[in-house]
């Protein structure tokens, strides 16, 4: 997976740097293509993320420029999750679903951070708004290449002051044992949670379970799409 992430994370400046400037473009995907077949994969995913909006139009060139190179082989690029095109969004806008879709061989839709770092605590990922993003995303792309990406993880968050913990599922689930708090589960979001204090400080925490990946599940199925 090819990725813009460096030790502080994923750079809006990285990307927007490189896609903006066509010798920069021109040397990754050489660079993308020659890794690719000398190591004899199938193809290649791109995981660019918070890419400027101002560079929409050169992050679809590049694309185009990418897949003309491998041919045949696969093309997977993964999306920020919207449920309408919001052109100047600096996380989503520079993704033009119908263009990426018409270049691509897979695009995956992250289904994720509904409930994000520093946010309210909200679910990562309530199933009304997954709905919402895969019914805006088959009117711009076939559903035969469109996957969503679930979230694996869950957040544990400070209810006064949203101060944010990463937690893996099993994570979420040992802490709420060990904390003696039952877990819940919300019918509308279709999401587990739990409430528990420390002191006097509240936490909430959203994860996904088995109950919550099943009815993603449905969602593919009911859509018809890849994964």
């Amino acid at each position: 997976m090819i990725r813009n992430f460096t030790t502080s994370g994923f750079s809006a400046e990285l990307a927007g740097g490189v896609l903006g400037n066509a010798t920069y473009r021109q040397n990754l995907i050489a660079s993308i293509v020659n890794l690719t077949t000398s190591r004899g994969f199938g193809g290649v995913s791109l995981d660019l993320e918070f890419i400027p909006p101002a560079r929409r139009n050169d992050f679809n060139s590049f694309l185009q420029e990418l897949k003309g190179q491998l041919g045949q082989l696969i093309l997977n690029v993964n999306v920020h999750a919207k449920a309408a095109d919001l052109p100047t969004n600096r996380i989503v806008g520079a993704y033009d679903y119908a263009a990426i879709g018409n270049i691509v061989d897979l695009m995956a839709v992250m289904t994720i951070d509904y409930g994000y770092p520093g946010g309210p605590p909200d679910p990562i990922s309530p199933i009304q708004w997954v709905e919402q993003v895969i019914n805006y995303a088959i009117t711009q792309v076939s559903p035969q290449k469109l996957l969503i990406a679930m979230s694996l993880y869950g957040y544990d968050k400070v209810v006064a002051t949203n101060v944010t913990k990463g937690l893996s599922v099993l994570a979420a689930q040992n802490q709420a044992i060990s904390v003696r708090e039952p877990i819940q589960f919300d019918y509308t979001a279709k999401s587990p949670w739990y409430r528990y204090w420390i002191s006097t400080v509240e936490h909430v925490v959203w994860f996904e379970d088995i109950r919550s990946y099943i009815e993603k599940y449905k969602l593919i199925d009911i859509h018809q799409l890849v994964g």
